[in-house]
């Protein structure tokens, strides 16, 4: 019989980490699972770490292949995977043991499609740095469903109802079925910023029934000095591209009227992004200043500026806004000094 979860684990240079995150997978109280490490090509010693755990384990596939990134190590997963349900864990971070075994109980007790569940934010010394409250809920049929999709685009601010529903891959169980017959897979990150969310957008309409859980159960290790890294053009451009497949992809499912406000969201973030590690770049001063002013002057920005919808947005936001629509760059340098 095949296994109740597949649980795939991309491998690239995590050493230091990668016990951590087997041993959570090993220790899970459903038994019943199948751990496929999927090593990319890594260069250090996690190829033959990944060797010796498939020995001392007979749950664990080791998948070697040429480094392709993130998204195609998980689409390899997918082809190897046998389990009813499949879900993903990133090699640094680590699951709590309960997690499969209770999520999984959950998707069988309500027939679903995916369940997803919650994550805390943790130091590499443990100590937890965030974990946000969020509210469970259920999507059945294809109206709600499309009302979940809008949501991973982001909140319609115009709306009380509406809501923004954060997720990744590593924090939901998916129907293994539904990848044989959509056919959806993963993007490269080296191509496209968010490979998660064109992902889940393109495979949600496949789904039936979805629940969100309050439970928290993923480790999502935050690693401080990563946000010191310099702003690349090349960074920009893989965001641009998510904007681009996000609008196309809503403009061949949706009226502009239904999706605009939860694209403008999505729009903010993404340029949230680039104004936040330009800002920790290492560019001198004023050129850093100039930098900042021309990816707020960017023309995808130049309707979002006009929006009513604005105006619904919380006064942070709103005030972020003004500082990128009338260019006061040295608001976003001296923002992220302080929240650093």
């Amino acid at each position: 019989m095949n296994p109740k979860v597949s649980v795939i684990v991309p491998v690239y240079k995590v050493e230091r980490y990668l016990d951590r995150c087997v041993q959570s997978m090993r220790n899970q109280t459903l038994r019943d699972i199948e751990i496929i490490l999927v090593d990319d090509g890594s260069p250090d010693n996690c190829p033959a770490m990944c060797d010796n755990y498939a020995r001392l384990d007979s749950r664990i596939k080791v998948v070697h292949k040429q480094n392709a990134g993130l998204g195609m190590a998980r689409n390899s997963g997918v082809e190897v995977a046998t389990g009813e349900y499949v879900t993903f864990c990133d090699s640094d971070d680590w699951i709590d043991e309960i997690a499969y075994e209770h999520i999984y109980s959950i998707c069988k007790r309500n027939d679903l499609d995916m369940c997803s569940f919650q994550d805390r934010r943790v130091k590499i010394d443990g100590t937890i740095i965030e974990q946000r409250p969020v509210r469970g809920r259920k999507f059945n049929g294809k109206n709600e469903i499309t009302d979940f999709i809008l949501g991973l685009i982001g909140k319609d601010y115009s709306r009380q109802d509406s809501e923004t529903y954060g997720m990744s891959s590593c924090m939901a169980l998916f129907r293994r079925k539904l990848f044989e017959i959509s056919n959806v897979r993963y993007p490269s990150e080296r191509e496209v910023a968010s490979e998660d969310l064109i992902f889940l957008i393109n495979f949600a309409p496949y789904m039936e029934r979805v629940e969100i859980v309050s439970d928290v159960y993923y480790n999502y290790l935050i690693n401080p000095a990563s946000i010191s890294r310099n702003y690349s053009e090349e960074k920009f451009k893989r965001l641009i591209k998510m904007l681009d497949a996000v609008k196309e992809y809503c403009d061949n499912r949706f009226s502009l009227e239904t999706y605009i406000n939860h694209y403008y969201t999505q729009q903010l973030r993404i340029f949230k992004v680039a104004l936040k590690f330009i800002s920790y770049g290492k560019e001198p001063f004023y050129s850093k200043l100039c930098h900042l002013k021309r990816v707020t002057r960017h023309p995808y920005l130049k309707d979002f500026y006009k929006s009513d919808v604005i105006a619904s947005y919380p006064l942070s936001d709103r005030i972020y806004i003004a500082a990128m629509k009338y260019n006061v760059t040295l608001f976003f340098i001296l923002l992220y000094k302080f929240r650093r």
